[in-house]
């Protein structure tokens, strides 16, 4: 997996955008790193995952922020971060979402940026005392 990213201080976002197969442990390593500058930061996240082919599995998924989030810094569930996919791993990013948003972790996946953008001008960080929208 290959990835690149920009910081946008006046929307006070970070965009990341991958490439090649998604698989967890670069995957993982990846979206810590971005939640840390993030917090460092003070923005929000978009990851566009639409020119990857996602390789994880369900369990993968499942485990994720326990596995690889919380031993780093338990504030980076506090991250509102939208993902945008490709229809081909929707249903993935959808069953991520939702095991995410039960363990109390801002994350909604997208087909598309503008909704995806649209709700994360809506979403807040209050815990962390962060921004309140991009």
């Amino acid at each position: 997996m290959k990835y690149n990213y920009t910081i946008n201080q006046i929307s006070k976002s970070i965009t990341i955008r991958t490439s090649g197969y998604l698989e967890t442990k670069e995957f993982s390593e990846m979206c810590v790193s971005m939640h840390l500058k993030a917090i460092e930061f003070k923005c929000l996240l978009i990851l566009d995952c639409r020119l990857s082919k996602n390789l994880m599995s369900a369990a993968e998924a499942y485990y994720c922020f326990s596995d690889h989030y919380n031993i780093v810094d338990f504030r980076l569930r506090e991250i509102p971060t939208a993902i945008i996919t490709s229809i081909e791993d929707m249903d993935f990013f959808y069953f991520l979402e939702t095991t995410c948003l039960k363990k109390g972790i801002k994350i909604k996946a997208f087909l598309d940026e503008k909704s995806s953008i649209d709700w994360l001008v809506q979403s807040t960080i209050s815990t962390v005392g962060m921004i309140k929208a991009v």
